[in-house]
């Protein structure tokens, strides 16, 4: 197993227990009101945001960008296949959100 594929099956993890124990806090509040996210799937929101930062700040190639956005869909499957559909959505909605806020033309192409 490649170690950064190790790391996602922790996030992921620790993705399941935060929406299993998550209260509702001030960043919940955020993601449910500018979003429309439940609390309950703001972990996997703000955790698409982060991917979705470091697929800006770490990928400068065509061919690194095709590479991280098919791990985003990977992960986007993962969850909703382990956990829900809506913390799936959440995620998604957290890496199109950092891309358009971002001014990231990378937004269209996850759509």
């Amino acid at each position: 197993m490649k170690p950064h594929y190790f790391c996602h099956t922790i996030a992921l993890t620790l993705i399941a227990s935060a929406i299993s124990c998550s209260e509702t806090g001030s960043a919940d509040e955020t993601a449910q009101q500018h979003h429309k996210i439940e609390p309950v799937d703001s972990p996997a929101y703000y955790l698409g945001r982060q991917h979705a930062q470091e697929l800006m700040d770490q990928c400068s190639t065509t061919g690194q960008i095709r590479d991280r956005l098919l791990d985003l869909r990977a992960r986007e499957h993962i969850i909703r296949s382990q956990i829900s559909g809506s913390s799936a959505d959440a995620y998604i909605e957290g890496v199109e959100s950092q891309l358009s806020e971002s001014g990231d033309t990378l937004a269209n192409v996850i759509k």
